[in-house]
Formats: structure tokens, sequence, C-alpha cells
């Protein structure tokens, strides 16, 4: 037992080694800018929303494009004709057209992908693949109502996207087809980003997102098309970036996520975890949510684990965002859960074997779960005090979480196979 108390007492060490961690964001006045966040470094950078209308997604065969709901553009299909009708575009019944938005499901459905249909796999919404040329073709005809608030008429010619090329072709003008830009963009440029951003009123791309690698939370104002209305709130950089919701629990203790519930929707943070309270003219924040991050690293090999919750808002006087943060990928901690007296993992790294022991008030399910959430082990145990040695000689190097289940619940602890 002294053996026992000694590993017990090196995890609470560790445990309180890693700290939970008090951040604020700036957006400012009237949350006028984007933030790049990340867990790691704190507020990446930060940018103006007001200074770009489309933006196009560099991956070859990404055919993305955004439209900047955020600060009001406005996109609509133009629905008496195609792109060969660009000389005689006619906007009478503009008001009646469909408005289309960008997703706040999927990082890469923008608002110009709105018309592809899901029975041909070569309908990509603004245009069409071409299988003999490896080219997407532009076949719609669209106005946009730009962030200055003018009005215009644009069309995706296309987008090449074959090895050594990688070009977006797109052309605009005013309604009255004065001002006519025809723009091609190398994209390979701009392929460590998400986006590269593109500004119809300058006629060149707007310097805007940092590396796709060098940040996890974005904290912007977008439209969210299911209430309707413009909120200000936090999307995921889920290139890279998972995430779960777990309500009802104690913010500061409660750490046992579960794997499989990861998601990649990067508008579940979003912006429900607080609400106005007409009463008082301030901010609330949801009491008892917290939300768990998994990191991918670039080459999705290896991945860390964040806790995040929100603790303040201060509306759009100033933008500010107040929340804690954990790391939950290093150490060993001891988790509590109703009817498991000990849990205890080491050693963390490990490279031929684990070491787990458990003392239980019943019989209890043993999972280990790699970072795709896959599971590589699963074994059952008896109620009461157990010293199991797990063989994890074959699995492969990384980040493995190891969950123990029983009838009252489930608690989980993470550790690095070397």
């Amino acid at each position: 037992m002294n053996k026992i108390f000694t590993v017990l007492l090196a995890s609470l060490f560790a445990f309180s080694a890693f700290a939970q961690t008090n951040v604020e964001v700036v957006t400012g006045a009237s949350n006028a800018d984007d933030v790049y966040y990340s867990f790691n470094d704190g507020s990446v950078s930060s940018a103006p929303r007001n200074n770009w209308d489309i933006a196009f997604a560099p991956g070859n065969f990404n055919v993305s494009i955004l439209a900047n709901n955020g600060y009001g553009v406005e996109l609509y299909t133009y629905p008496n004709g195609a792109i060969a009708d660009w000389a005689s575009i006619d906007t009478a019944g503009l008001s009646t057209w469909a408005q289309m938005y960008n997703s706040i499901d999927d990082l890469y459905d923008g608002a110009f992908l709105r018309n592809m249909n899901p029975e041909n796999a070569f309908d990509q919404g603004w245009g069409m693949y071409n299988m003999n040329t490896h080219i997407i073709e532009g076949d719609s005809l669209f106005v946009i109502k730009t962030v200055a608030g003018d009005y215009k008429k644009l069309a995706i010619v296309e987008a090449n996207p074959n090895a050594a090329v990688n070009t977006w072709n797109f052309k605009y003008a005013n309604l009255d087809g004065s001002d006519e830009q025809d723009v091609t963009i190398e994209a390979d440029q701009y392929k460590d980003m998400n986006y590269f951003h593109f500004s119809l009123e300058s006629n060149e791309v707007v310097s805007k997102e940092p590396n796709s690698t060098d940040w996890q939370l974005q904290f912007t104002k977008y439209f969210d098309y299911t209430i309707p209305y413009y909120v200000t709130g936090v999307q995921i950089n889920s290139e890279y970036v998972q995430v779960q919701q777990i309500d009802e629990v104690d913010q500061a203790e409660f750490e046992d996520y579960v794997e499989a519930d990861f998601t990649t929707n990067f508008s579940e943070i979003g912006s429900d975890w607080k609400s106005y309270d007409f009463a008082s003219g301030e901010y609330t924040v949801e009491a008892q949510r917290v939300y768990f991050t998994k990191v991918m690293n670039e080459t999705a090999t290896d991945s860390s684990y964040w806790k995040l919750y929100f603790t303040a808002y201060s509306g759009s006087a100033d933008g500010v965002y107040s929340f804690t943060q954990k790391d939950l990928s290093s150490g060993t901690y001891v988790r509590e859960l109703e009817g498991v007296s000990l849990f205890e993992l080491y050693p963390n790294p490990a490279n031929e074997q684990l070491n787990l022991i458990t003392d239980l008030k019943s019989e209890m399910n043993v999972y280990i779960y790699d970072i795709s959430g896959k599971m590589v082990y699963h074994q059952m145990m008896a109620q009461g005090f157990n010293q199991e040695q797990i063989n994890i000689s074959q699995l492969e190097s990384g980040i493995y979480s190891l969950t123990i289940s029983t009838d009252k619940g489930s608690s989980s602890q993470k550790f690095i196979k070397k």
C-alpha cells in the first residue's frame, strides 16, 4: 500500500502542475475584429472583418468559396440565366431572390456551394467538374452586395486544381458592366491557410488568416441562419481541431470527456454559451457547461486535449471574451467516479506495459482508444482492488485514452505510447 500511496501522491502533484489558466480575448468595439487563438500561444493574430468580401480554399480540389456574411455581404444566384448571360443580367426582383449563406457546420461548405446538386457528383454549386481536363468550369452567375454596400455581378470562371497550376479565375463588375475585373490567383502560395481572402473594393488578396497549424479557435461574428440572426461566437479550426460540449457539470472539476463524441462541427462552441439578460443589460454565461477540444498535429499522428469553459462576455462595447482553459494532455490525473475509490495509471509515457490500479464497488469494462476514437483494447475487471498489467507493446506510438466504465458512468485518462 505504501507504493500505491506514493504513486497516488505523485499523480496529485502532477495534477496541480497543470493548473487552469484564465484568458481574455478582445475583439474590439462592436466585435469588429476576428481573433485567431492558440491554446499554447494566446491570440495569434487579429484582423478587421470589414476588409474582405469573398474567400477561396487554396487546397487542390477544394472548391469552397465563402461570402463575408459576418459583415453583411449578401450573395444571390442569378435565377434567370447562367454565366453565359453575363452581359444581359437583369436584377429586377432581387429582393425576392434567396440569399446564400456559409454553412455553420462545415468549414469547407461556403455560400457559393449552396446550389450543389447532391445527386450529381460533378456539380460543385458554382461550376461543373470536367473529367477530361480536371478543371471545375463555372456555370453560374451571381449578384453580390459587398462590404462597401455596392452591388456587383460576379462569376467564378474556373478552378484549375491540376499539379503545378492550382489557380482560381473569377470576374466581377458593376451591374451595368462597368469596371470589369478579371482575376487569376495562384492558390499554392496560400496552401498553409484554410482560406485566402479577397476584397472586391481594392481588387486584391487581403492578409488576414494565419497559417492553419498556428491556431485552434476563431473569435468572430457570423450569420446563424437557424435563428436567423447575426451572432458573435467561437468557431474551431476543424482542419486540425475537434470539440465536444458537456452540460450540467462542475466546470472547475469535470474532465471526463468521451473520445467517441468529438465532432468537427466548427460552430459546436458557437454562440449559445451566453445569453443577454434584458433586466440587467448584461450577458450571462452557462455556468455548468464545458468544452473539450482535441487538437491534432500537422500530420494527424498525435493530438493534445484542452478543456475550456466561459466565465464572462462583455458584449459589443469592447468585445471581451473571458474563459478558462486547461491542458489535459500531460501528467497523470486522479478522476472521481462514483463507485471507484482508486483509478491509477502509470508509467506515462509507457513503452511495453501500463500498470492499472483500481478499487471498485462493481465490475467494470476497460477500454483503450486511439486518437481517432478506434477501440484497440478491451477487457472486463471484477469489483474490488485490482492491479493489472496491460501489454501495449503492439500499439503504435502516439496518444491514447484508457477508459474505465461502470454502471455509474465512465472516466478516462490519457497516456503516451513511446
